[in-house]
């Protein structure tokens, strides 16, 4: 495991401890949200070895390390979401069964579920080349024909999930000072704060959706 992404996980348990197994962070509409994380005990080299070659595939060794420090985790868990669930390696086996439905790309191996965004973590096996690969994919329940390829290998995204507190960045890029000031925004005098109209989510979301689509027209 890197440093960075070794620190990034020892400074989220420190936050932890000071809190009581708790943390507070604000979340993107100012609100400040408690949350809890949970770490499993690492796994064995043999049993990384085994799931391997029921694979037939050898998984890159930033993920393998992180799997030997933590066999999975729950992280940013709060009273209304779970999360970020990563799975334990025995554990993806049956989540690939739960989602043979979906006819996920046979090398699309899921590592991760995001609760809060209803969609999952995947590594792309045929991209997954080593350590200096990026593999990473997210991709929405909803709409599992635009993953969204994350340009990070697992424990860069460990990194910066934690740096996040848990929100999905890879999605920031969408958002620009075209069209985050579509629709004004209007003072509430019974909450004493500013916030859009009743259509400013319905035209943000149409506008974003837009630059998305000129996003990968572009690449």
């Amino acid at each position: 495991m890197n440093p960075y992404c070794r620190n990034a996980l020892n400074g989220l348990k420190k936050r932890l401890e000071l809190g009581n197994g708790f943390i507070y962070n604000q979340d993107d509409e100012g609100e400040v949200v408690k949350e809890s994380c949970s770490f499993s005990e690492g796994i064995s080299s043999a049993a990384i070895l085994d799931f391997e070659k029921s694979l037939q595939k050898e998984l890159p060794p930033d993920y393998t390390d992180f799997l030997k420090v933590h066999n999975g985790a729950n992280l940013f868990q709060t009273e209304y979401s779970m999360g970020l669930e990563i799975f334990p390696l025995e554990h993806i086996p049956t989540v690939i069964d739960g989602l043979q439905a979906l006819e996920l790309p046979n090398h699309w191996l899921p590592l991760a579920y995001h609760d809060s965004y209803t969609g999952y973590i995947y590594m792309d096996l045929n991209k997954a080349k080593g350590r200096k690969s990026n593999y990473l994919l997210f991709a929405e329940l909803c709409d599992m024909n635009e993953p969204t390829y994350l340009q990070c290998n697992f424990e860069m995204f460990i990194e910066r999930f934690i740096m996040v507190q848990g929100n999905n960045y890879w999605d920031w890029h969408l958002i620009t000072a075209e069209n985050a000031y579509n629709k004004p925004i209007d003072f509430n005098p019974e909450t004493s704060i500013y916030q859009p109209d009743e259509n400013y989510y319905k035209e943000s979301f149409h506008m974003i959706e837009s630059e998305y689509e000129n996003t990968k027209r572009k690449t």
